[in-house]
């Protein structure tokens, strides 16, 4: 390995996070890492023991001394550490941090040169959920967060919500009154480790990592607003974020959907909410027939797992299908529990109330339900991103149609273009492609449900 790639970025960068020398090279991934497998070592054997480890030439380091996230996407052996220290080798006075995780148990540990001890945390998710499960690809990250005094472990998403391990400590302040904790301040240099007991085990192996300059804190609200739209109420407690604070993506998609123009009920068909009502429940009609034909969409026959997909424009190659769609959700009908191939993606209430369950990962054994749901009503925004609420479900739980405008991108930085979402089958539990589709392109949509209601109109009983 002549020339060892270190590109680091911080999680939610607005720049690229693949360099010029990186593409001539070959590394065309949109995880944002320092390292890639191909700039991992060979996994060698020793006395019998399948092992994996990032011992680099030149080693990995916190960019900021005691503050960070390493994120870690591997298949794991029996067995998992992540430990950080103050040097390259442990020396004698210093202490370090380490994650070490099981099968069976998951723990932070305070580490000297001889010896280790336990640091108190709890499990927020439960004590499975932190959990190592053994030749399961995943990410795991660990926070570092010298300000608060947070040690933060979880899986899947970099995200606070899926915390599975967590423990508050004394850090103090070195000036005036340092704590037992202190030397978290001058935590640097990361190890990774991941083995096996023995050959007939799990053999491990490291896929990425991942170096962030900033903890993990709290996550942005799902609620997002114009600027000028938030109080100082919202500040405090968190409820809403201003699109100032999301990925340039969501900020491009915001600015498409958001505008006071974009509604359903305008003057040329102000009546458009109660056709759809209508047409919904009135069989022989337009919406009610395609609904009853997507009865077994996803899988089993399910006649509440049924919307109807409204494209508007043209697919222009970034993103899950047509970009922009509007979404028609019927009284009780739902979507199934599903992500968005780590799309960008912001969702406005054009008509009625949607809400959204939001899940730790679109695995039917795993998966935890994230608390707590939320309810979206007519006029309010909600956003997606690479690791904040991408596997949901949404659900209308109202007695009235809901009406939403969906619109989607990939990251600026991705290079997969997944062109589908996966979606868990409510029967099997299996995981299976959802390849966006469309019912109608919303211009001949509109124009049918018009001339459907206005036929309803002329009609005897209804005069």
């Amino acid at each position: 390995m002549a020339n060892l790639i270190h590109h680091y970025t911080y999680f939610g960068t607005t720049e690229s996070t693949i360099t010029h020398d990186e593409r001539r090279e070959g590394i065309t991934s949109a995880f944002p890492s320092v390292l890639t497998r191909a700039d991992l070592p060979p996994i060698h054997n020793d006395e019998g023991h399948s092992h994996t480890q990032a011992n680099f030439a030149d080693p990995l380091t916190l960019q900021i001394e005691g503050q960070g996230v390493v994120a870690v996407r591997l298949t794991p052996g029996v067995h998992l550490a992540i430990t950080l220290t103050p040097h390259e080798d442990l020396r004698e006075g210093d202490t370090g941090l380490k994650l070490d995780l099981g099968a069976a148990s998951a723990n932070f540990y305070t580490v000297k040169q001889n010896s280790e001890e336990t640091i108190s945390s709890i499990t927020p998710k439960g004590r499975k959920a932190p959990l190592l499960v053994p030749g399961v690809e995943d990410l795991y990250w660990l926070s570092v967060d010298k300000k608060n005094g947070m040690l933060r472990y979880g899986k899947t998403y970099r995200s606070a919500s899926l915390t599975f391990l967590l423990a508050k400590v004394d850090v103090g302040d070195e000036a005036t009154k340092p704590g037992p904790f202190i030397w978290i301040k001058s935590l640097k240099y990361i190890r990774i480790d991941s083995w096996t007991s023995n050959m007939k085990d799990i053999r491990p192996e490291l896929h990425q990592v991942s170096i962030g300059s900033l903890p993990i804190v709290n996550d942005l609200p799902p609620v997002v607003a114009e600027s000028v739209d938030l109080t100082l109420e919202d500040l405090a407690i968190g409820t809403t974020t201003s699109i100032a604070n999301l990925s340039p993506e969501c900020q491009r998609l915001y600015a498409n959907v958001t505008g006071p123009a974009v509604q359903l009920d305008d003057k040329n068909f102000p009546d458009f909410s109660q056709a759809l009502e209508y047409s919904i429940r009135t069989p022989g009609k337009l919406c009610y027939e395609r609904l009853k034909q997507k009865a077994k969409e996803f899988g089993r026959e399910d006649p509440t797992m049924t919307y109807l997909r409204i494209t508007l424009g043209s697919d222009g190659g970034n993103s899950p299908g047509v970009p922009f769609v509007v979404e028609i959700w019927p009284s009780k009908h739902r979507s199934p529990i599903h992500d968005h191939g780590d799309a960008y993606a912001v969702i406005k209430v054009l008509h009625g109330e949607i809400c959204a369950s939001y899940y730790s990962k679109l695995d039917a054994q795993t998966m935890i339900k994230l608390e707590p749901d939320h309810t979206f009503k007519q006029g309010q925004v909600t956003w997606i991103g690479p690791d904040n609420y991408q596997v949901h479900q949404l659900h209308n739980e109202s007695d009235r149609v809901c009406v939403t405008i969906q619109c989607y991108q990939y990251g600026n930085t991705d290079r997969a273009h997944d062109e589908y979402f996966m979606y868990l089958d409510s029967k099997t539990g299996r995981k299976e492609e959802f390849y966006p589709n469309s019912d109608w392109d919303f211009v001949t949509f509109k124009r049918q449900v018009k001339e459907e209601w206005e036929a309803h109109l002329k009609e005897p009983e209804w005069k």
